[in-house]
């Protein structure tokens, strides 16, 4: 890691984690940006330092034990999914600002401690800014959304001050937004507080016909949409939804809708949900497409037990559910796959490619490769200077 730290030799490989998407990156990354962060030099680049302002800003106020470097630890992971332009970590101007899919993105030190500390839970600096009255809801370059975290980590309190907002259509889609983060981290007590807040003094407006003002519609299409990873929050949607979206129906199309996500996100118990609804095991149609097919979506982020549920309910093992296991690593769900007698396709090649030697040795032991193809893999191996894989494929 001293070695990796001298010569930033990981520097080009943060470019193919623009096409991440929902993956998590690679722990890998995560401890390398972790130690450029801790060594930069004054001077250096400059997203570096700004982060690491903001971890000593948040050591400084908070009144447990976490020390500079235990912020900078949890701050990584969040850098490394949030930020706009990966492939420029290094070299990034934070004080300017640009638009990304319609939302002014920038960054100054206030906002970023408080979006950080509402990420960690650092709640003197959260204590502060209720009592100030401020109301940060701007997004950030590297910290992502106040709302999002708000929703997902934050107490009642913190959720109260940031809907103290006057203008109805600001107060509206504030809270929807608050209360879909809450659902989809299931939190049932949040997800009932945020649905029941101010709703007489200012009540729901839903509807799907009207256009002014446009948070009717909004509101109405996030309920209808909206998903969680818990049976409880999900009857409790269930009765708005009953209430509310009376111009919409629910049936075989909305539960596969439901089912893919909830696959792609690794929720056991509402996979089995949406199938017992009657929920396509397949999703739509035959679609090599991770968004289209439940049982992709949980073999490319590694959930094993979705894959289980899945495949007990008959889930078609052609191409390329075993090929998207092994693409992304997944040694468990590669060997589930196998005992179901999943087709095989392009998975070996993408294995040695991928230099997964254990995968590589898994597939070999299911037989069935021609004399040509493992010629052409130990080429493969060759080039890849996987001596390892190589001789595996020799025996």
């Amino acid at each position: 890691m001293r070695v990796l730290a001298l010569y930033k030799l990981l520097d080009a490989e943060f470019r193919p984690l623009l096409h991440l998407s929902d993956k998590a990156a690679p722990a890998m990354l995560i401890a390398y940006l972790e130690r450029r962060i801790l060594n930069e030099r004054c001077g250096g680049a400059p997203v570096l330092l700004w982060i690491r302002s903001v971890a000593k800003r948040l050591s400084q106020e908070t009144d447990d034990e976490r020390n500079e470097h235990d912020y900078i630890r949890q701050l990584c992971p969040l850098v490394l999914r949030e930020f706009k332009r990966l492939d420029e970590l290094w070299t990034t101007d934070l004080s300017a600002e640009f638009w990304h899919d319609g939302i002014l993105y920038g960054s100054d030190l206030d906002t970023d401690i408080y979006i950080a500390a509402l990420y960690t839970q650092t709640l003197p600096v959260l204590a502060r800014w209720i009592v100030h009255g401020k109301h940060f809801n701007k997004p950030s370059w590297l910290f992502g959304s106040a709302c999002f975290h708000a929703g997902s980590f934050s107490n009642h309190e913190v959720l109260a001050a940031m809907l103290d907002l006057r203008h109805p259509y600001d107060f509206q889609y504030m809270r929807m937004r608050l209360l879909q983060q809450a659902a989809k981290h299931g939190r049932v007590e949040t997800t009932q507080f945020l649905w029941n807040f101010q709703a007489v003094e200012r009540p729901w407006m839903l509807d799907r016909k009207t256009k002014r003002p446009s948070y009717w519609c909004q509101n109405e299409r996030a309920l209808a949409s909206l998903d969680t990873p818990s049976l409880e929050i999900y009857d409790f949607l269930v009765k708005k939804r009953i209430e509310h979206c009376v111009t919409r129906t629910f049936g075989v199309e909305e539960y596969t809708a439901f089912l893919v996500r909830s696959a792609r996100n690794g929720w056991v118990d509402m996979t089995v949900h949406y199938l017992a609804l009657g929920a396509r095991i397949d999703g739509f149609g035959s679609s090599s497409e991770y968004e289209k097919r439940p049982l992709l979506g949980a073999c490319r982020n590694g959930h094993e037990e979705v894959v289980r549920v899945l495949l007990e309910h008959g889930a078609d093992t052609c191409k390329p559910a075993l090929e998207t296991a092994v693409r992304y690593g997944q040694f468990a769900v590669v060997s589930l796959l196998l005992e179901y007698d999943a087709e095989i396709g392009n998975a070996l090649a993408e294995a040695v490619g991928k230099g997964y030697r254990s995968i590589v040795g898994r597939l070999l032991a299911r037989g069935s490769h021609g004399q040509e193809e493992l010629q052409s893999l130990q080429s493969r191996a060759l080039e890849i200077e996987d001596e390892a894989t190589f001789r595996d494929l020799l025996e």
